[in-house]
C-alpha cells in the first residue's frame, strides 16, 4: 500500500476550500424556513439590517431573525430590481445596491375561524376604553398601564396616555378600562385573553411588536392587494389590522420595524374600527380612514383563552383552545381576577351536571404568563362514558381473578388430601 504525502501548504489550502464550500450549507441549515418548513436556497443573513447592507444578491434569500438572529421572525425574500406593488411592496426592504427584497411565504388567508362569543367579549372590553372619553388621550411619550408597574391614576394626571398599540395589547390581555390602573390599583383580567407567554408587556407597546408576535406565534396573513376586497371576508369582526408603509417612522426608517408596521386597530365590522386616533383624541370608533385602508398590510386573528369565572373554578376550556376547538368565552364584562393569580393551585370542577355521560374534568396548572406548556403540564381526564363504567369493569376483572385463585386453592387442597390418604394406606399395608 502506497501512502501519498500532501505538503502542509496544500493541506491547509484543501482545508480552507472544504470550509469555504461547507459554509453555505451550514448557513442554509440555520436560515429562515420557507412556508413548507424547508430552508430556502441562497444567501442567509442573521437580521434584516444585514440583508439591507448586502449587495449582489439574486433570487431567494433568507434571514434567521428580524431584529436579532434567532428571534423567531426569520423570513424568506425574493430579490428583484424593482419593488412590488400592494401590501408586499409596503413590507419589502431595499438592499445596498438598489435592489428590493420582497418577503414571501405569508399566508393568504386565516387558518382559524373567529370565535363568536370571544369576539363579542373582546369588543365589549374595547368599548369601555372608547366610553372613557376625555379621560384618555393619544400620547406615546408617557407610559400606559401596559408599560409600567406604577398605578397610572396615582402617578399621572388626566387625561391618561394611550396609543393604538397599547389599546389593542391591553384588550388582547383581557383587560377593560375599569380593570386597568387607569381606574384601579391593578391590571386584572375581565374576559377572554391571549396567552402571550413570557413576553413582557413592555415588548407589546408598539404595533410592529404585536405583528411580530402574531407572525411567530399566531394566525397572521397578508391583506389582499385591493384592501376593499377584505370587506368580503378577508377579515372579520374582532380581527386585528396592521398598517405598513415604506419609512414608517420617517425618512430612512424602512426595516427598523417588523414588516414596516406602524399602526394597528381592531375591526368592528361594517367598515368600522376602534383605535387611538390623533394627538387630541383618545379611543375612537370610526370608519376605517382611507389613509389607513391604503396601508393595510397584515391581519391577525386572536386565539382566545377563557378567563376564570368569579367562583375561582376554571372554565371547561381554560387549558386553551386546540386548533380544531371553538371555545366558549366568558360573558362580556364578567369580572375576574388576573389568570396568573386566580389559577395558582386551583383544582377543577366538573363542566356538566352530575351523571352526564359527556362530563369532563380539566386540570390546568399553567400560569397564563408562562410560555406554551408541554403535554405533561396539563392533565385532561374526559369521562366520555361514566366513571361507574370503568369502576364496574375494574370490579368485574377483580372478581374473576379472585374466583380463579379460590378454585386453584381448592384443587391444591384436594390434591394434598388425596396424597396424604395414599401415604396413610401404604403405611397400614
Amino acid at each position: 500500500m502506497t501512502t501519498r504525502r500532501v505538503p502542509a501548504a496544500t493541506g491547509m489550502t484543501t482545508l480552507a476550500l472544504i470550509l469555504a464550500l461547507g459554509a453555505p450549507a451550514i448557513a442554509q441549515e440555520t436560515g429562515a424556513p420557507s412556508a413548507s418548513g424547508t430552508p430556502e436556497a441562497g444567501a442567509q443573513f442573521g437580521t434584516v439590517d444585514e440583508l439591507m447592507a448586502a449587495t449582489g444578491l439574486d433570487g431567494t434569500v433568507g434571514t434567521r431573525g428580524y431584529a436579532a438572529a434567532g428571534d423567531g421572525a426569520g423570513m424568506t425574500y425574493f430579490v428583484q430590481p424593482s419593488n412590488a406593488s400592494g401590501p408586499l411592496g409596503d413590507l419589502a426592504v431595499p438592499t445596498a445596491d438598489g435592489e428590493w427584497a420582497v418577503p414571501t411565504g405569508f399566508a393568504a388567508q386565516p387558518s382559524t375561524r373567529p370565535e363568536a362569543a370571544a369576539v363579542e367579549n373582546e369588543i365589549a372590553r374595547a368599548m369601555t376604553f372608547a366610553n372613557a372619553g376625555s379621560s384618555l388621550v393619544q400620547d406615546a411619550d408617557r407610559p400606559s398601564p401596559l408599560e409600567t408597574d406604577e398605578i397610572v391614576r396615582s402617578t399621572q394626571t388626566g387625561p391618561y396616555p394611550i396609543t393604538s398599540s397599547s389599546l389593542v395589547a391591553m384588550i388582547l390581555k383581557g383587560w377593560d378600562y375599569t380593570h386597568t390602573t387607569y381606574a384601579a390599583d391593578a391590571n386584572t383580567c375581565a374576559g377572554t385573553w391571549v396567552d402571550f407567554g413570557r413576553t413582557p408587556d413592555s415588548e407589546l407597546r408598539h404595533a410592529h411588536e404585536l405583528a411580530r408576535w402574531f407572525y411567530v406565534n399566531g394566525d397572521l396573513w397578508l391583506a389582499a392587494d385591493n384592501a376593499a376586497d377584505n370587506a368580503g371576508g378577508g377579515y372579520q369582526r374582532g380581527d386585528i389590522l396592521f398598517f405598513s408603509r415604506q419609512s414608517p417612522e420617517g425618512s430612512g426608517t424602512t426595516g427598523d420595524d417588523f414588516a414596516n408596521v406602524y399602526d394597528t386597530a381592531i375591526y368592528l365590522g361594517d367598515g368600522k374600527v376602534i383605535h387611538s386616533r390623533g394627538a387630541g383624541a383618545g379611543v375612537v370608533v370610526e370608519s376605517l380612514p382611507e389613509s389607513l385602508r391604503r396601508d393595510l398590510s397584515l391581519i391577525a386573528r386572536p386565539q382566545w383563552r377563557s378567563a376564570p369565572v368569579a367562583t375561582g373554578w376554571p372554565s371547561a376550556l381554560s387549558a386553551g383552545p386546540a386548533a380544531s376547538e371553538t371555545p366558549t368565552a366568558g360573558a362580556p364584562g364578567a369580572t375576574a381576577t388576573d389568570p396568573a393569580s386566580a389559577r395558582a393551585g386551583e383544582t377543577a370542577a366538573p363542566s356538566s351536571a352530575p351523571g352526564s355521560r359527556n362530563s369532563a374534568v380539566v386540570v390546568d396548572d399553567r400560569d397564563p404568563g408562562a410560555g406554551a406548556s408541554t403535554a405533561s403540564d396539563d392533565v385532561i381526564v374526559a369521562a366520555n362514558g361514566s366513571a361507574g363504567h370503568r369502576r364496574s369493569g375494574l370490579l368485574a376483572s377483580t372478581g374473576a381473578g379472585c374466583g380463579l385463585i379460590l378454585l386453584t386453592a381448592v384443587l391444591l387442597g384436594a390434591g394434598m388430601l388425596l396424597k396424604a390418604r395414599r401415604r396413610s394406606g401404604e403405611r397400614e399395608a
